[in-house]
């Protein structure tokens, strides 16, 4: 944290006898190393010494002073501050570390008798270097000399801004650009009802969605997807005057806000993390806050993690009185909903799950991070992999591993994967060990890779025994993650964890620092796991190999979740994943695992609660009444269960629906693996799923699917192309129907050229698109290639009587071809139901005889036996 007072000088320096006896006088310091900071201070930039000549009222004079005269205009300069008060000799050794290069010790002895040590304790020099710079493109004296409160709290906050971007940096792998980082912007209201999932618009980048506009942002994503790093790069971008629109912008967390008091006023709020002000100086900045809301901008980051929730109503208008104390949650509800500081710009981060939390009206603009695609996840593992000797097997693995790349495209769990796959990879195995082959084993593996950094030894050293050496760290660590998740804490204070084993967790990596700042008080040190699902395993472990937790409390966890969304459901700050990795662990190939932890003596213990999760799971699949969603989540489960008993008994519905929901590659993985199991044809029925298009690269590989439906206007030209690409690989499939869709002309085309190659679909339904005649003129023409196609349902599209005719005319050559059902938008006819008859033979030219009258408003054709065309 940056500690910078922000007040008006004092008139004069404390007598002698006052001061602490500890931090030495800076007058007495100045005297001492005049010297050579009059030496040092000659080599400056002319720019440089114009700037602190500005500070008595003279001008420097540019480059024409040489030698000793330049030598004798410095040295008057500190001799002048030298017999000044202690206060002044302060602001100008302030000055001095914001526009001169010193040498450390000289800086640092100067800087710590200025009463500036605990700010340049915490800064980099590095840190320092930027701010000189930026200092240098605006005002570098707005912070001490500037007579306006608002500029100098600006320039506080962006030093502290720079400050807290470069330590987030630090533990990067790769450099986060707003430009190269994808949003996908949801739809015009940008919000999906309860109980359906969002819609993309289109695809853009992180710094044109965050372009500076009023109103309520809100940036989507799910845990590790890089919300909060996009946060402080907007932060950072401020700082270097990039978003000169705003004043003042407030980076506020929520993680923070859990464990400050339940009641703050706006002026607590808001400048709670914020260097301290006086009286005078909050007054002031408060009232340009209140009279100029468009110049302000303010941050929440990570409404998912914050304990309240929002409230849609009866939120008090506070504008009149500022100071007065409200709950946190009832202030943010009146931010959003413009009856507290109308007029401010808010971004909000949080996940998509948290959006129904917040009224349709408050909301203005929704985007979602979308990850990292697969040129992605290659970039940031080649640059985790650099120089290391295993890169190119660690890589090779990476790319033949669908689970794996499934997992990486949220950029923190790339990151676990990169460990794991290092300490696989590394050492004396050099792979042998048995690669993962579900996500809750990577995160076994992980584990096993962090214990070893913890020993000093690196993530290269193999040593199957580290559970079994650190069984207490561990056990009491999984204890710690159980107990948070249980009272929804995320972040642990220094009293929570003890001391040796917060020592431990740190230099494993398993917890990380988190700095918490208190409104109007110091900071304090808190800790948080090095990610939601860290957490969330380790208390799966501890409730797998703890005799402190009893077979209840594992039941308890084993909930199917639901994934439709409504406002009424219970807020969680976790990722609900508790019960996948409780699954995971009953897997065989983790027991060996769980047995180092809790030793010989239990190992029984173990048997018995993975018994105990594939019981509880068995009684899932027995029952009739699972929603869609929840058939999802227990084929989750056992995918990470990995038994195939499991599998079968799950695999033998002869039908699997799913509706309004997004289908991860993860889900397409474990659809496979019971379907697979179930060793049946199966129907698979997506109803307004969103889903990547690496969803369709797996269920290709599922040779149990004989009917797939895609119904919902999302399914547009884009994914049926993308469909097309992968369609000729689903050799048994029979029937496709793209119901409801947005398919046109363009997707038919794609469409139709990859039917050509499957010969054995016996029925098509692209009911309900958007296909005009020359939509269904493509899909005409590959009719007589499909050999076994019986029938075709082209109803509720553009198609005219010509249309329909053209489709007559290819489908009499098809051998087997029973029925067409087709529209027309003539105004005479509503509906065309055309049945064939089995008896002509192929080629022969059939007869056409209709059963009603064209003044109808509909038409049907009761049989083809043998006509000639010129009765129409």
């Amino acid at each position: 944290m940056l500690t910078v007072t922000l007040h008006s000088p004092p008139p004069r320096s404390p007598p002698p006898m006052e001061k602490d006896m500890h931090v030495p006088d800076v007058l007495c310091v100045l005297a001492q190393v005049a010297p050579e900071l009059v030496h040092e201070l000659q080599r400056q930039s002319d720019e440089a010494l114009e700037q602190l000549f500005g500070l008595v009222g003279l001008q420097w004079g540019g480059g024409s002073w040489r030698g000793a005269e330049r030598e004798e205009r410095v040295r008057r300069l500190v001799e002048h501050f030298g017999s000044a008060l202690s206060a002044e000799c302060a602001r100008f050794v302030h000055a001095l570390t914001l526009t001169c290069n010193l040498p450390l010790p000289l800086e640092s002895q100067l800087v710590s008798a200025a009463g500036y040590g605990k700010w340049r304790a915490t800064v980099a020099p590095r840190s320092l270097l930027i701010y000189r710079q930026v200092s240098r493109d605006t005002n570098i004296f707005q912070l001490f000399y500037n007579t306006d409160p608002v500029e100098r709290l600006a320039a506080a906050m962006k030093a502290d801004f720079l400050q807290r971007h470069e330590r987030l940096c630090q533990g990067l792998v790769l450099p986060v650009r707003l430009g190269e980082v994808r949003v996908g912007l949801r739809k015009t209201g940008g919000r999906p009802r309860e109980a359906e999932d969002g819609t993309m618009e289109h695809i853009t980048t992180a710094e044109a969605f965050l372009t500076p506009r009023l109103g309520v942002t809100v940036l989507l994503g799910p845990p590790g997807s890089g919300k909060t790093v996009v946060t402080h790069c907007v932060a950072h971008h401020w700082a270097w005057d990039s978003l000169s629109c705003f004043r003042l912008l407030f980076l506020l967390e929520f993680r923070q806000l859990n464990v400050v008091a339940e009641c703050l006023s706006l002026q607590q709020l808001l400048f709670g993390s914020c260097p301290r002000l006086s009286d005078k100086e909050a007054d002031a900045v408060l009232a340009f806050v209140l009279n100029h809301p468009e110049q302000v901008c303010i941050i929440f980051d990570g409404y998912d993690e914050f304990c309240g929730r929002f409230l849609p109503s009866g939120t008090r208008d506070i504008s009149h009185d500022p100071r007065r104390q409200l709950p946190v949650a009832e202030l943010f509800s009146g931010l959003c909903g413009g009856t507290v500081l109308r007029g401010c710009s808010l971004l909000i981060t949080c996940r998509a799950r948290d959006l129904l939390d917040l009224p349709d009206s408050a909301v203005d603009h929704v985007g979602e991070l979308l990850g990292f695609d697969r040129p992605g996840v290659m970039q940031f593992a080649q640059k985790y992999f650099q120089g290391k000797g295993h890169s190119e097997q660690a890589l090779r693995h990476l790319l033949s591993s669908r689970h794996l790349l499934n997992m990486c495209s949220v950029p923190a769990l790339c990151q676990i994967c990169c460990i794991c796959l290092d300490y696989l990879f590394s050492g004396e195995c050099g792979g042998a060990t048995p690669l993962p082959a579900t996500i809750t084993q990577v995160y076994v593996h992980s584990l096993v890779a962090f214990l070893s950094r913890a020993e000093g030894r690196g993530v290269g050293s193999q040593d199957t025994l580290l559970l079994q050496s650190y069984r207490a760290e561990v056990k009491e660590l999984s204890r710690l993650a159980l107990k948070g998740l249980d009272n929804g804490t995320i972040v642990f204070l220094a009293q929570d964890v003890q001391q040796d084993l917060h020592a431990f967790a740190t230099a494993a990596g398993l917890l990380h620092p988190q700095e918490l700042r208190w409104p109007d008080g110091p900071g304090v040190a808190g800790s948080v796991f090095v990610h939601l699902t860290v957490q969330e395993f380790l208390a799966a472990l501890h409730l797998m190999t703890s005799e402190e937790s009893t077979e209840a409390q594992l039941r308890q966890k084993l909930n199917l979740k639901s994934r439709w969304m409504t406002r009424c459901d219970p807020k969680s700050v976790f990722t609900d994943s508790i019960h996948l990795y409780l699954c995971g662990l009953a897997a065989p190939a983790c027991a060996p695992y769980l047995q180092q932890l809790v030793g010989d003596s239990r190992a029984q213990l173990v048997r018995r609660r993975q018994t105990a999760v594939l019981k509880v799971l068995q009684q899932f699949a027995g029952s009739s009444s699972l929603t869609g969603p929840k058939v999802l989540e227990l084929c989750r489960c056992a995918f990470e269960s990995q038994d195939q008993a499991l599998g079968q008994t799950v695999g033998l519905r002869c039908r699997f629906e799913l509706r309004n929901i997004p289908l991860s590659p993860l889900d397409a993985d474990a659809l496979v693996f019971v379907i697979s199991a179930g060793g049946r044809s199966v129907v698979l029925d997506f109803g307004g799923c969103s889903m990547d298009l690496e969803c369709l690269e797996v269920l290709v590989t599922c040779q149990h699917i004989s009917c797939l439906t895609f119904r919902s206007r999302k399914y547009d030209d884009r994914f049926a192309e993308a469909f097309a690409a992968v369609l000729p690989r689903l050799q048994n499939l029979r029937r496709l129907e793209f119901m409801g869709s947005s398919v046109t002309e363009a997707g038919a085309a794609k469409l139709a050229s990859a039917l050509k190659s499957c010969p054995h679909i016996t029925e098509l339904n692209l009911r309900d698109n958007v296909l005009s005649d020359r939509g269904i003129q493509h899909i005409a023409n590959i009719l007589p290639k499909m050999a076994g196609l019986t029938t075709v349902h082209l109803g509720k599209n553009g198609v005219s009587l010509d249309g329909v005719l053209c489709l007559m005319e290819k489908l009499v050559t098809c051998p087997v071809f029973r029925k067409l059902h087709v529209d027309s938008s003539l105004k005479d006819m509503k509906e065309i139901h055309l049945l064939f008859s089995p008896s002509h033979a192929p080629g022969e030219d059939p007869t056409v005889r209709y059963g009603g009258v064209m003044a109808l408003q509909w038409l049907e054709v009761a049989t083809v036996d043998s006509c000639q065309r010129g009765t129409h």
